[in-house]
């Protein structure tokens, strides 16, 4: 991974607002408060720091630090304050940058851990399955936003998301399940089917999606009920012990509340990690430190609970569909990667 680093100095400016910040003898660096720092995701390999600083400069940028992670790049900005902070994201996130959309939300949440006495948890199947159904016609405000089949677009080309790509799946299976089956299994589903979407990919026709069945819904029950029973008693890691490939527990943001769930360690940035929530199809930063171990086989015997699949005809245009159920048919294999299967939505009653 290529990382490079730069220091933002306004002269005056850049000393009057980083005079209250602490500096490590150790790295001989100032170190920010990560309270007020931004995660800029979405951007294009070739963007430079000095590019980011002029995307901010109106919010005074202390520090900015480029990432690069294979095809993945991404930034880290920040600020002087929470409240600089909140405005750089309300004012940039969506914002066409170097031709891409930006995504900019908070590095990490600092005060998101559970206190030791509060052993109750939020895994547990209700949320997957107070889902609403739709019957893929529009009837949902989320699927507004999908393109009508009526409106006739040009077909385009689209990149497979980093996350849905063969060589990185490889490697996931071998850190976690030491088993590949799961790639050639998943690509032999057919027919009609319901997808329980878990994540989504804005402005492509790529998400992530649980297959419904009998089997499955056994799986999703066995799984959260042994994390529920085990999650307070897994020991958080040592900041020593997560490295790239490391299997843990990290809390996912499930949209009405955080729970704990597996996640693979795809990079290390200092103190930060870029996990990769298995059942999910998403990733996240968070605090190296926050992750708990889960290195008990039992807690991998179950297979990933999603998959990526890909619309034939359409694209999401908002991630408001996560945790909807999706009827449609089962199209065959992608042609990009053999593990995607393509979907077709039930056509209009």
């Amino acid at each position: 991974m290529e990382t490079s680093k730069m220091s933002v100095t306004h002269d005056h400016e850049f000393i009057k607002q980083t005079k209250d910040k602490k500096y490590d003898s150790q790295k001989g660096s100032i170190s920010f408060d990560r309270s007020c720092q931004v995660y800029v995701g979405n951007l294009s390999s070739d963007v430079t720091e000095e590019q980011i600083v002029d995307l901010f400069k109106d919010f005074n940028p202390l520090h900015v630090k480029k990432c690069q992670h294979g095809m993945k790049c991404f930034a880290f900005v920040d600020f002087s304050s929470v409240k600089t902070q909140q405005q750089a994201i309300s004012n940039c996130h969506g914002m066409k940058f170097s031709g891409r959309s930006v995504i900019v939300k908070p590095s990490v949440k600092l005060n998101g851990s559970k206190s030791p006495d509060d052993t109750s948890s939020s895994v547990d199947m209700p949320i997957l399955e107070k889902a609403p159904v739709l019957d893929c016609n529009g009837s949902n405000d989320g699927f507004r936003k999908l393109l009508p089949k009526t409106q006739k677009t040009k077909k385009a080309c689209y990149a497979v998301p980093l996350e849905m790509r063969g060589f990185l799946l490889v490697n996931l299976l071998k850190d976690c399940f030491q088993d590949l089956n799961w790639l050639a299994f998943i690509s032999r589903r057919s027919g009609d089917a319901g997808l329980l979407i878990t994540d989504t990919v804005p402005n492509s026709p790529f998400f992530w999606a649980v297959y419904l069945t009998e089997e499955m819904h056994l799986n999703m029950l066995k799984l959260f009920r042994s994390l529920a029973e085990a999650e307070s008693k897994q020991p958080l890691l040592q900041q020593k012990d997560v490295k790239s490939g490391t299997r843990c527990l990290a809390k996912c943001n499930l949209g009405d509340g955080d729970a704990w769930n597996r996640c693979w360690v795809m990079e290390v940035i200092e103190e930060l990690a870029l996990v990769f929530f298995v059942d999910f199809g998403r990733s996240a930063t968070v605090l190296a430190s926050s992750l708990r171990a889960l290195e008990n086989k039992t807690f991998w015997t179950v297979p990933p609970l999603t998959q990526p699949f890909m619309l034939q005809d359409g694209v999401f245009h908002s991630e408001n569909i996560v945790g909807s159920i999706l009827k449609g048919k089962l199209n065959g294999r992608s042609h990009s990667e053999s593990h995607i299967l393509e979907f077709i939505m039930n056509a209009e009653e």
